[in-house]
């Protein structure tokens, strides 16, 4: 009595109990090796060539996913074109929503949706990154600042400074910019942010210059 041979198959299985019948396997073979009826899909192991296209790891993580539960990065992105599977993926909110790897996006400090990097971008005051959303250049200098280190001249109501660019009048509690001579529009004069800078600086010298004082006169 003859036994009959038995070969072994190396073949992509679809399980029943998890496809959802989306088709995109299919659609997504470019040999058409995938068939499906009114029970399941089937790989045809015999035109099959394993390209992976229907099923591949993510590159962040590594965990196997068919096409159904992958989401493919353009090459734009900043590590290129790649798998990646739907807990890996974030949407980028600096251009145009597109899908990239959590491993290339960071969370933008205002309303931390996810902001890639070739899209970020810091406030120069807090020196934090924020998505576009909440970055605007100061009509004056052009600097990028976020909402929160926004600042105005009480002269001046409806330009946008940022918040270093304008000092407080210690009377009124209105701020002033340099462009204004220090006076502030309720008559206080109000020392400007350059000789206020200035003035940190000098003192940052001479702590540096002077002898720290051990306690003793003279």
């Amino acid at each position: 009595m003859n036994v009959a041979e038995v070969v072994l198959i190396k073949q992509h299985l679809i399980d029943p109990e998890v496809c959802i019948r989306c088709n995109t396997c299919e659609e997504t073979c470019p040999v058409d090796a995938i068939t499906h009826d009114e029970r399941n899909y089937v790989v045809n192991a015999e035109v099959c060539n394993a390209c992976g296209a229907c099923l591949g790891p993510c590159r962040v993580c590594g965990k196997v996913v068919c096409a159904t539960h992958a989401v493919r990065s353009d090459s734009s992105a900043p590590k290129g074109e790649r798998r990646l599977c739907l807990e890996c993926m974030v949407y980028c909110e600096g251009k145009t929503n597109e899908p990239v790897g959590r491993d290339e996006a960071v969370r933008c400090t205002s309303c931390e949706k996810f902001v890639c990097a070739n899209h970020r971008a810091a406030c120069v005051v807090d020196q934090l990154i924020h998505c576009s959303k909440h970055l605007r250049r100061a009509d004056r200098s052009s600097r990028l600042v976020c909402e929160r280190h926004r600042g105005q001249c009480g002269h001046e109501p409806g330009v946008i400074f940022a918040s270093d660019e304008v000092a407080p009048c210690p009377a009124c509690g209105k701020s002033v910019c340099d462009a204004h001579a220090g006076t502030c529009v309720c008559g206080t004069r109000v020392q400007s942010v350059t000789r206020r800078h200035q003035a940190g600086l000098h003192a940052a010298d001479l702590s540096m210059v002077l002898p720290r004082s051990n306690g003793h006169p003279g």
